[in-house]
């Protein structure tokens, strides 16, 4: 079934300017207002000062940097930069189809530069509105299976978490007084990936990006790949071994990942690469670490930039973290285990329901979902 293609100037209109932009210093933990950005949260934060995004109908918020679609129905502010907040122009475009339909646009990787520059050239399909709004509901309750998936596996790590205080106390305080040291003190490397241009090939091996590190994994889905002999040149400087950890450095900054496969892959210079020493840390214990309060308030006092924050490595280096004695890490880690376990046969349940999800999806902008 074929459906009209509508410009997507002639039916989207981008509401972003006028509204009062946030910077993330100014979050809170809790508020009036709940702020939406573009980074993996649906709620970046909150604020209990006047600002509320000006809009007539629900909007879909776009990252112009992360690539990340949210779909918001309720009164908002806006996170600072790079958020472009757009709603139907037009009558006959349902803002729920809207949604989906633009996740599944592919844009070209432009790394952490502008992505909305090529959404603006593309075409949006134009069924009748009552097919529209059927496809958004089963879209809708797809989509709501797999947030059940996802819903449970954060429970296994809300577990692993409170075993984590439980065994070395809150991070913050060091109630059991834990050596004191610097990142660098328990590893044997820490830099970032290639800052060199990719040539980019249209098959290959794997080239990532920091919108590749998503709750706290790696996502190998990409559009860009090298050449086997461009990755045998980066990965001299950043080896790929299991137990390594990756950690997002700008943008949305501060997200460890632990690389557990040997699958091949190379990363921008906008990911940092850590190697522990396994004499003297656990990469299990050091992951749980870096995910903590104690570095996120390190983390957050030594970004710099405005519109483009960083963290340098030289500060990350200087990351100071509680170095309880080995064994007691590994049993942390053995314990950890097991959990790690339930949560990867929760995980296959969550690739069955992404796959449906996303088979369905291609289906509907197809229109063979609803005829």
């Amino acid at each position: 079934m074929t459906w009209q293609q509508t410009p997507f100037a002639d039916c989207v209109k981008d509401i972003t300017s006028g509204n009062r932009k946030f910077k993330t210093s100014e979050y809170l933990e809790s508020g009036i207002f709940p702020i939406i950005d573009q980074g993996n949260n649906l709620i970046g934060g909150y604020t209990n000062f006047t600002g509320v995004v000006n809009r007539k109908k629900d909007v879909v918020i776009f990252g112009d940097h992360t690539k990340l679609i949210k779909y918001i129905d309720f009164d908002f502010c806006l996170g600072a930069d790079g958020v472009k907040v757009l709603e139907p122009k037009t009558s006959a475009l349902n803002t729920k189809y809207l949604y989906y339909y633009l996740k599944t646009i592919q844009l070209p990787n432009a790394g952490y530069s502008r992505h909305y520059k090529f959404l603006k050239e593309t075409n949006i399909p134009l069924p009748p509105l009552e097919t529209q709004k059927k496809i958004a509901d089963i879209l809708d309750t797809a989509d709501q299976l797999r947030s059940k998936t996802q819903e449970l596996i954060k429970k296994y790590d809300e577990l692993a978490q409170a075993i984590f205080i439980d065994m070395f106390g809150d991070p913050i305080t060091n109630p059991k007084e834990w050596e004191i040291k610097k990142l660098s003190e328990v590893t044997l490397k820490i830099t970032d990936g290639t800052h060199q241009s990719p040539k980019f090939k249209p098959q290959g091996i794997p080239f990532l990006f920091v919108s590749n590190i998503v709750n706290n994994t790696i996502q190998y889905e990409t559009n860009s790949f090298i050449s086997q002999e461009d990755f045998e040149i980066y990965s001299k400087r950043t080896p790929i071994e299991i137990g390594n950890i990756l950690l997002t450095t700008v943008g949305s900054y501060g997200n460890p990942a632990i690389i557990n496969s040997l699958r091949s892959f190379a990363f921008q210079r906008h990911i940092a690469f850590i190697k522990p020493n396994h004499n003297l840390i656990n990469f299990k214990y050091l992951f749980a670490i870096l995910k903590s309060d104690l570095v996120k308030t390190q983390i957050e006092r030594d970004v710099r930039g405005v519109a483009q924050k960083t963290l340098n490595l030289s500060d990350l280096k200087d990351i100071l973290i509680w170095v309880p004695e080995i064994s007691f890490q590994n049993k942390y880690a053995s314990i950890l285990e097991k959990i790690d376990e339930q949560k990867m046969k929760m995980l296959e349940v969550a690739n069955l329901s992404e796959q449906l999800f996303q088979s369905l999806l291609q289906r509907a902008f197809n229109g063979k979902l609803v005829r």
